[in-house]
């Protein structure tokens, strides 16, 4: 019996729109009907209209009953939803009645006052489905917030994906398991299958657990038929837990991958690098050549990222010439300080170079202490560091520089152990192996839409079979053999 009520609660949500059309259809044109040159509804139209009305009002408020049975809501919502719904059903049955009685005015009177009924009744039905300031949080969060040392990471990039995707089960109006997302105290205390997070350990919380079942599992959150948690939203929240799930960690101290980075730029643009001027950058590279015998040129027309080249300058291209780039620090996107004489002391020039993707530190006398100026080169990618005295230790100094994917180490004192514990900090492993998950599901469904006739002929070799592709996101350090250089 409980399946069979808990079944039929359900289609509240599809029957409840047949009576709300109906009724603000007819209303729209009664009013219509007032004006002489539109024809009047026939009687026995208006009374067919009336009667399917009032019957799908009364099953759907039935259908309502048997669903807040069976669901967590908040209780002060439910009522005014629940006493509404009936009396928008009372005014369905009454305009039947009355309009049978041809009680013209009383009528009028009640199909006026059912409108407003079930106006309120639809807005109180809202919230329990989507929470009490659905509206409200999309007008008032769009706007770009500029300040990044004002904005904590779960305010700012873990709350709002709470909003979007849980709140409708897991909030103020609905609180199924006893669980609710809508507040950090209650985020934290969980619900009555203990927490929904644990610190330092994404795989082990109960939140990120229900959000990798099967879609078709009972206990898949959120439910099918719900909006679902993006690959970057599900990666942020992973990420977030296994950070520590700070509750102050501002957005401005945050090491933050690039993909979830690209979730958030739109609404906090100082996650973007600041772009300098290029005609500034232009004049100061121009003047540098000349005088430091370096090569600094824009990426391309109109570019106001630039490259440096000091390879050629070789050994005349020290420290003092590297503090000499400070012109054009922030325009800096690749440097190539191989072959030169800068030594770890030099390195803290590169401080000022926070744009900095790909840096070529080949066959100089920088050691480790030399790598732990790069710690606030936040968007380095490329790093060349081979034919040098680095060893082990130094990679301890390349953890904070989260966008890194290619090291070449050969002709170091590098081990591969120590790079696979780099990779491990760097890289998120089960992001790939979700994006290999789907690469595979996706290979699958182009080969069976695919045709072939097979004619008995072998025209050649068998192909081999394709090897897996590589997602992008790795670690890559070479060890057999140097590099090309740009």
């Amino acid at each position: 019996m409980d399946s069979l009520v808990t079944l039929l609660g359900r289609f509240h949500p599809l029957v409840v729109h047949l009576p709300i059309g109906i009724l603000f259809l007819l209303a729209i044109v009664e009013v219509f009907t007032w004006f002489p040159r539109f024809p009047r509804i026939p009687d026995r139209v208006r009374t067919l209209i009336l009667i399917v009305a009032a019957i799908s009002a009364i099953t759907a408020s039935t259908f309502g009953w048997l669903l807040a049975r069976g669901g967590e809501y908040d209780a002060a919502i439910l009522d005014r939803h629940r006493y509404l719904g009936i009396a928008a059903t009372v005014l369905a049955v009454g305009m039947l009645v009355f309009h049978r009685m041809r009680w013209q005015r009383t009528y009028t009177v009640l199909w006026i006052s059912a409108l407003a009924v079930l106006s309120l009744a639809g807005h109180y039905g809202g919230s329990l489905t989507h929470g009490s300031d659905y509206l409200a949080f999309h007008f008032g969060n769009g706007a770009p917030v500029a300040d990044l040392t004002k904005v904590t990471v779960f305010d700012g990039a873990v709350h709002p994906i709470l909003e979007q995707r849980c709140f409708a089960c897991h909030g103020a109006s609905k609180s199924n398991g006893e669980l609710r997302y809508d507040s950090w105290e209650a985020l934290e205390k969980g619900g009555k299958n203990g927490p929904s997070f644990k610190a330092g350990n994404s795989a082990g919380s109960l939140m990120i657990q229900r959000a990798h079942l099967p879609l078709e599992a009972k206990e898949h959150m959120p439910p099918k038929g719900k909006p679902q948690l993006s690959e970057n939203e599900l990666s942020l929240l992973e990420w977030w837990i296994d950070s520590g799930a700070s509750r102050d960690l501002k957005l401005a101290n945050a090491d933050m991958p690039s993909y979830i980075t690209e979730m958030l730029v739109g609404r906090f643009p100082g996650l973007r690098p600041p772009v300098p001027e290029r005609a500034a950058s232009l004049a100061s590279a121009v003047e540098l050549e000349g005088k430091l015998g370096v090569m600094i040129r824009p990426l391309a027309v109109d570019s106001p990222w630039f490259s440096a080249n000091a390879r050629q300058s070789g050994s005349s291209f020290g420290d003092t010439q590297l503090e000499s780039l400070a012109p054009v620090a922030l325009a800096l996107t690749s440097l190539d300080l191989g072959e030169t004489d800068v030594t770890d002391e030099g390195l803290k020039a590169l401080v000022a170079m926070k744009n900095l993707r790909r840096l070529s530190l080949d066959r100089t006398r920088i050691t480790d202490a030399g790598l732990r100026n790069l710690s606030g080169l936040k968007y380095l990618e490329y790093l060349n560091v081979h034919t040098t005295a680095v060893t082990d230790a130094g990679l301890v100094a390349l953890k904070p520089l989260k966008q890194l994917r290619s090291l070449y180490v050969w002709q170091t004192k590098v081990t591969p152990a120590a790079v696979e514990g780099l990779s491990s900090q760097l890289v998120d492993h089960r992001r790939i192996r979700r994006l290999e998950d789907k690469i595979a599901d996706l290979e699958n469904e182009i080969r069976n839409q695919q045709f072939n006739a097979n004619f008995g002929i072998r025209s050649g070799p068998a192909a081999k079979p394709s090897e897996k592709p590589h997602a992008r996101e790795t670690v890559s350090a070479t060890t057999a053999s140097p590099p090309l250089q740009p």
